[in-house]
Order: structure tokens, then sequence, then C-alpha cells
């Protein structure tokens, strides 16, 4: 029987499973980010909570945190407030990015190779070294398997790269799709941008993209102000 004093369980006992059977998941492919509700407590430094939305017998909300660590979870409740989801993506970091967030999106190009003369003999060709010595056939002879090589992605561009274009902006979802938001200097007003054209098939950073979480809306209000100039927008009034 569970006893609403205890707040942490193990996922991997059974007797935690006979707990959760009291609770009513909700959205439960969905991962969910807010800031933890602490009573008569001082918050500690980690006040964000991951994890899936269930309710109780009582109708109460919790978030099940995975950010307890060692495979602990808990029952946290939070602020309605500042609940996020998870868009499915992660920076160059491999940070998960939720509603909320504050990202910088870099695309660049490498930088330009020096010109070099091509000439007819194949020694000197600078292009001769790209030129495989052996037929490498589409397919293994053998059974085995290779693991892929993990992709190198990037949350700031390298050093012998030129920026393209940069975008700066606050995450948020609507009608299903993730957009964000950012302050366009051209026309002086915001605007929004699709965030799926900047990530891979594996929800990292696209190649020739460089992804990085600044903060976000509720940890940083001034990036906040800074990255959308609501100043301009609110009359000074915001944090008032």
């Amino acid at each position: 029987m569970f006893v609403s004093s205890v707040n942490q369980f193990k996922a991997e006992e059974s007797e935690c499973t006979m707990s959760l059977q009291r609770y009513r998941i909700i959205y439960p492919d969905c991962l969910f980010r807010a800031l933890k509700t602490y009573k008569n407590i001082e918050p500690p430094e980690d006040m964000w909570a991951e994890g899936a939305i269930c309710a109780g017998e009582r109708g109460e909300m919790y978030i099940i945190n995975r950010r307890q660590g060692d495979g602990v979870y808990g029952f946290t409740e939070f602020q309605w407030d500042t609940l996020g989801l998870w868009s499915g993506f992660a920076d160059g970091e491999r940070t998960d990015i939720f509603e909320g967030d504050i990202v910088k999106i870099t695309q660049f190009a490498p930088a330009a190779p020096e010109q070099a003369a091509v000439s007819d003999n194949e020694e000197e060709n600078p292009f001769s070294e790209y030129v495989p010595d052996t037929f490498t056939p589409f397919f293994k002879e053998d059974d085995e398997e290779e693991e892929p090589e993990e992709r190198e992605v990037f949350s700031e561009i390298p050093d012998d790269a030129v920026e393209v274009a940069s975008v700066e902006g606050v995450v948020y979802m609507s009608e299903g799709m993730f957009y964000i938001q950012y302050f366009d200097k051209n026309t002086g007003c915001l605007s929004a941008l699709p965030l799926y054209p900047y990530f891979f098939y594996d929800g990292l950073p696209a190649p020739f993209t460089a992804v990085k979480v600044e903060g976000n809306l509720y940890d940083d209000e001034d990036l906040y102000k800074q990255v959308l100039h609501l100043d301009m927008f609110m009359g000074g009034q915001m944090g008032a």
C-alpha cells in the first residue's frame, strides 16, 4: 500500500510498480519539465523536475521526476505556469530542448581553402588523396555489424568556420509544431521560425549548424528580455 509520505521509488522494483497503479499517467509518451513547488523549505540548487505527468487519487498533479539520479525517481509537485514540453531535439552538448528554453542557432560554412592549381599529373593533383586505392563494396561478406560512429555535433561554430546566419530566441509550441521566436532587427517585430529544419534525423543539430541552450525564460529574465526586446513592447513593465 502506497503511503503518501513516501515520495521516492525505484522504477525497477515491483513494489514501485504497485504504487504507480494508484496514479494515472497523463500523456505517457511525452516528457515535460517544470519548476518544483517547495513549501516552507529552502529550494535546492536543482529546482527543475523532468518526466511524465501523473494524477493522484484526489486529482493532485505530479511529475515523476527523472532528475533524482541513480535510477531513483520521485513524485514532485510543480508550478503549472512553468510547464514545458520536450521538443524532441537536443543541442550540440546533448542538452534536451524544452519549451521556454532560450536557444542560439548558428549556421556556418567551412573556411574557403586556398585555391590550388590542378595538374595533369595525378601525383601532383591536390585532389588525388580523396580517391580510394581499392573499391569498397556496399555489402559485407560476414554477418558482423559495425556500430555506427558517433556523429560530431556543435554547440558553437568551429574556429576554422565562417558564420553564415544566426538566430537567438525562445522555443515554444503552436498547433503541434515547435518554433523559435526571436526579435527581427530588420522589421523591428517579433518573428518565428520552425525549429525542425535545424536538426538532423537523430534529433541533434544538423550538419554545419551549431545549437546551444543559453538558458530559459524562467531562470534568466534579463536574457529573456534582451533576446526578445520585450521592454520596448511592455513599456519597461517587465519584472516590475
